[in-house]
């Protein structure tokens, strides 16, 4: 496996952004054409024009590598199908998620901090965003707060619901059903189901916690604008999904998912492959050069692709090609990062 080699690597384990976290990630959905016909396309003038297409949602870690990716139609929010793959990866359990906007429900909020997923979006437009109180509003008005609350929760919409609530967590937990299924199933009723109305009350309450620590903590913005390294994947995508004008040509959906799927293989492969150069470089340099040239290396150097000739090359000649690896494995393996400063 591609990505449990290179999380061997030294440099790898250099790149993660706080050793106290697991594994933080964030996910972030990409827009493609679709060629031929497809009941899983939608049309988007604004992202396709006359035509059809879909999304491609990508699952980048905080050392850039892309753990996992689905499709589904461009008419789908991208918060719809958030959980899927952080649930399908359970032996290497999330910590921290980010995504942008587009990413973000209030039922999203409460489900992710049931699975005790630290959910920090970056949200646009934060002076639109409600803010909610176990409390009357008034209340906080007679305390003289600067800030406050925009609306009152309902305790008891949340205390009827409470095991329905636990009943529909637990299933994609135990991987029963996909999350995004039973999303779309509460959405499709013409008016908001009980439960999902439930959900969206404790989702607030935690929305709210979220939005307080995140106008107070100048830090925790600047670590979500950190995570956030999806949209940085987007131009190895598109720099690898170079052929075919750059379109799906897949009409299933099992189709398509193989082609993504193998749109990820090489991406992780060239990620791989830059890992192991910047590791190899690391070592060969003297010792106290290496952590003045670890410390200006910015993580998203191992996902640069233009030293790579990504059209491949066609040798017609009789001579054998060269069976010298281009890495000393033994050099790589034996290598220690500076540490880092106090």
């Amino acid at each position: 496996m591609i990505l449990d080699f290179t999380r061997q690597l030294r440099l790898h384990e250099a790149f993660r952004l706080s050793p106290d976290v697991l594994h933080s990630s964030s996910s972030d959905g990409q827009k493609y054409d679709l060629a031929v016909d497809s009941l899983g396309s939608s049309a988007s003038f604004k992202y396709f024009g006359n035509r059809r297409g879909l999304t491609a949602y990508s699952y980048v870690d905080e050392t850039l590598l892309v753990f996992d990716s689905t499709v589904f139609s461009a008419a789908d929010r991208e918060a719809t199908h958030l959980l899927d793959g952080l649930l399908r990866h359970a032996g290497r359990p999330t910590d921290v998620h980010s995504t942008d906007t587009h990413g973000y429900t209030e039922v999203i909020f409460a489900v992710t901090r049931m699975l005790r997923i630290a959910y920090e979006p970056r949200i646009r437009q934060l002076t639109n965003q409600q803010l909610y109180s176990w409390e009357p509003v008034a209340a906080h008005r007679q305390l003289g707060q600067t800030l406050l609350p925009d609306a009152r929760l309902d305790p008891e919409r949340i205390a009827r619901h409470w095991d329905e609530v636990l009943r529909l967590v637990v299933t994609p937990k135990l991987r029963h059903r996909e999350a995004s299924r039973l999303f779309g199933r509460l959405n499709s009723y013409a008016r908001q189901h009980p439960l999902y109305r439930a959900l969206k009350e404790l989702g607030r309450l935690v929305k709210t916690e979220f939005l307080l620590r995140y106008v107070d903590q100048v830090e925790l913005r600047q670590r979500i604008q950190k995570q956030l390294k999806g949209e940085s994947a987007h131009r190895l995508a598109h720099a690898v999904w170079h052929g075919r004008n750059q379109e799906f040509h897949a009409a299933t959906r099992s189709e398509q998912l193989v082609a993504e799927t193998c749109k990820r293989l090489l991406m992780n492969a060239i990620i791989c492959w830059n890992y192991l150069h910047l590791s190899q470089h690391l070592a060969r340099l003297p010792p106290e050069q290496q952590a003045a040239t670890l410390a200006t290396l910015s993580p998203f150097a191992v996902l640069s692709y233009h030293h790579l000739n990504l059209h491949g090359e066609y040798d017609f000649s009789d001579q054998p090609l060269p069976a010298e690896a281009p890495f000393d494995m033994d050099l790589i393996a034996a290598w220690q990062p500076p540490s880092k400063p106090a």
